[in-house]
């Protein structure tokens, strides 16, 4: 309607004032134009999402839309709203002229309902489709830590201070702390003690944490952790008096000899220059102390023995580093530990008394180590035990003594210090070792009547080693069995009970029942170990019966043994008794019959007969069951005739004066009239 009256109107004008043209023409395009403006943004998507999308604060995105109509040369701006939702003072994310418009989103507070939308910058403004429900986040990053300028492996406590904006979630962390032992796993507060750097001057390290919230938002902060440089300890011999004191490892100097003068002379090679230097000699004599040291400090011992020398050097930022070295004068160590005697003829278990000695006059920092052919068993510092001794739980068969010794072992102690060693052997130690008496028993301790138990060997055998022939482990033995009581029992052919042929097993069948000892007695027949016994005990259960006696019905049949059963007779089942053994279970079965009993009887059909309580007139065969003197069921079957009662009809017409006797009385008025009689089965007949 209102096209039309534009049109008119546009008519109109043309005749009346034709220089009023141009005016109407371009009223009428820039109407045009402003419709298709109205529709041109549309389809407003950021990753193909219109709602529920989330933002990193900082972070840089695309806004796609699609337009109707020609733009060329028209801007578009991408708005974003308050932290409401609403758009009354928007900010402005990004401009463009084409249909994709890259946007940042900086430091706008965080916020998760937010809005986005297009705008054409031409007037008037035209807006398209609006993005809602805009989360905007962004964790803070931050942390605290201690002792910060402390001297190196000081430990470093974190305190992680980040937190979260409200509703993304926990946080998860990224450290970044030691270059040369970094952490790179989600630790709340670590601890970290950061390397030693040699000089006077500090270090500083990068402390880095990265938290990421659960959209994936992160923020990064980095702080300084200053550490000071250390200095470094290092004192040597010096070179041109090696013949006074030599370096021997561990960190030691050494003098091996007690010619005088002990005098040790040390210098520090290196060319840095520290606040103070220190050396703790390690006797009774002023510390050498200094804040310069250029040339070579010299010290006269008058001991023998050990001593600990400390060097501390502190640099200018007042951290230290210390170096221990041993200061020893003196020789090689003596001790001794002779052969006890009766070493040989052991028989295990065993504990061996060895005495140690001669080593009063050995220094402080002498060690001690005692080894025996199963390896290393002992070690002691100064002084060592006056006696020591040894366990043997096993045989020496099969190890040699270093002289060497056969079938023996040995047992050594070394003492040591810095000038050297000194070993004293005991050997031969031969150990000879008693047999095991053991075995086993098949298929198990507790047996029922009439089974077979297997007894199998399972000793240790004893072990000899005759001083005579020492190169001979004899293992020759005797074994014999022994049963008790002596009856009730058979031995299986081919088992021998006792002697040097007996066998490696023997197999019994036990008859009667009860409890009997097994015992297996295991000689070494030279050996002077002795012998051993070992008794085991076996029981043996008896089987059981029980006589069960039942009587039924016939059409009652009983479950026994999973059957049912109805027929007279004797039957058995086979349980396990309390025992484990068989439990035989007879049964003794009487069968009883059932009765029965048949009536005959003939009715009328309009009759009826009463027959187990019901009310009968059809002819058939009715069954009612009783309970007779037996206790069985009794059948009475009732064999019921009913005969049918016939009808004779007459057909009769007479005139009104007329009259027909019927049943003994004069009709003369229609009806219908019956008459009865007894047919010849007894029953009604009637005539109509």
């Amino acid at each position: 309607m209102l096209k039309h009256k534009i049109t008119a109107i546009l008519i109109d004008f043309l005749v009346r004032k034709k220089s009023t043209l141009l005016f109407l023409f371009l009223l009428v395009v820039f109407c045009a134009n402003k419709v298709v403006a109205q529709n041109l943004i549309h389809n407003v998507r950021i990753n193909g999402k219109i709602s529920g999308i989330h933002f990193c604060r900082g972070s840089v995105d695309t806004v796609t839309f699609d337009t109707t109509g020609a733009f060329t040369g028209t801007v578009f701006s991408v708005e974003l709203s308050d932290t409401a939702g609403v758009f009354g003072s928007p900010t402005i994310l990004g401009q463009g002229n084409s249909t994709k418009i890259v946007i940042t989103l900086s430091t706008l507070p965080s916020s998760n309902n937010y809005s986005i939308r297009v705008v054409r910058n031409s007037t008037p403004t035209v807006i398209g489709d609006t993005i809602k429900f805009i989360t905007l986040t962004k964790p803070k990053s931050n942390f605290t830590f201690t002792n910060d300028s402390s001297c190196p492996r000081t430990p470093i406590s974190f305190t992680n201070t980040s937190a979260p904006f409200g509703g993304s979630g926990i946080l998860t962390y990224l450290w970044t702390l030691n270059p040369a032992n970094p952490l790179n796993s989600n630790i709340l507060n670590p601890i970290v003690a950061y390397p030693p750097t040699t000089g006077n001057s500090t270090a500083t390290y990068p402390a880095r944490l990265v938290v990421t919230d659960a959209f994936g938002c992160k923020d990064t902060t980095v702080k300084n952790v200053t550490v000071r440089n250390k200095p470094k300890a290092n004192l040597i011999l010096d070179p041109f008096t090696t013949p006074n004191f030599s370096f021997t490892a561990p960190r030691t100097f050494s003098k091996c000899n007690s010619s005088s003068p002990h005098v040790l002379t040390v210098v520090n090679p290196d060319t840095a220059v520290y606040a103070n230097y220190l050396i703790r000699w390690g006797d009774t004599t002023s510390n050498y102390d200094t804040s310069l040291f250029i040339s070579a400090a010299q010290h006269s011992y008058s001991f023998i023995g050990a001593r600990d020398l400390t060097y501390i050097v502190t640099n200018g930022n007042g951290c230290k580093d210390t170096q221990n070295i041993i200061v020893y004068i003196g020789t090689n160590p003596s001790i001794s530990m002779p052969n006890p005697g009766n070493t040989t003829s052991v028989c295990l278990p065993r504990t061996i008394q060895f005495n140690i000695a001669g080593f009063s006059s050995n220094s402080s920092d002498t060690k001690y180590k005692i080894e025996s052919s199963e390896g290393v068993q002992d070690s002691f510092v100064h002084p060592p035990p006056n006696v020591y001794n040894k366990n043997y739980f096993n045989s020496s068969c099969g190890f040699t003594s270093p002289n060497p010794y056969p079938n023996s072992f040995y047992l050594k102690i070394t003492a040591s210090n810095s000038c050297g060693s000194s070993t004293q052997m005991v050997e031969p130690i031969q150990i000879s070792r008693r047999p095991k008496a053991d075995f086993r028993i098949s298929p198990d301790t507790v047996v029922c009547l009439n089974n077979n138990l297997t007894f199998t060997n399972n000793s240790i055998r004893g072990v000899y080693i005759n001083p005579a022939s020492p190169s001979v482990c004899d293992t020759s033995d005797s074994r014999i069995w022994q049963i008790s009581p002596a009856n009730g029992w058979s031995l299986l052919p081919g088992s021998i009970m006792n002697g040097l042929s007996v066998t490696n097993s023997i197999t019994v069948k036990f008859n009667t029942a009860g409890v009997y000892q097994i015992g297996y007695l295991v000689i070494n027949n030279s050996s002077p170990c002795g012998n051993d016994t070992i008794i085991k005990t076996v029981i043996v259960n008896d089987t059981s019966r029980r006589n069960i006696f039942s009587t039924i019905c016939r059409n009652k049949p009983i479950i026994f043994n999973g059957q049912a059963i109805n027929t007279a007779g004797i039957y058995r089942d086979t349980l396990v008794n309390s025992k484990g053994c068989d439990s035989f279970l007879y049964l003794s079965l009487t069968v009883i019959d059932t009765t029965r009993k048949d009536s005959f009887r003939t009715i009328c059909k309009n009759e009826s007969v009463v027959f187990n309580g019901v009310s009968l007139n059809t002819s058939g065969v009715y069954r009612d069951t009783f309970v007779n003197s037996k206790g069985c069921d009794s059948f009475v079957y009732l064999h019921l005739i009913v005969n049918d009662v016939p009808t004779t009809v007459l057909l009769d017409t007479i005139c009104k004066n007329q009259s027909v006797v019927f049943n003994g009385v004069s009709l003369n008025t229609s009806g219908v009239y019956r008459d009865t009689f007894v047919n010849s089965k007894g029953c009604d007949s009637f005539l109509y």
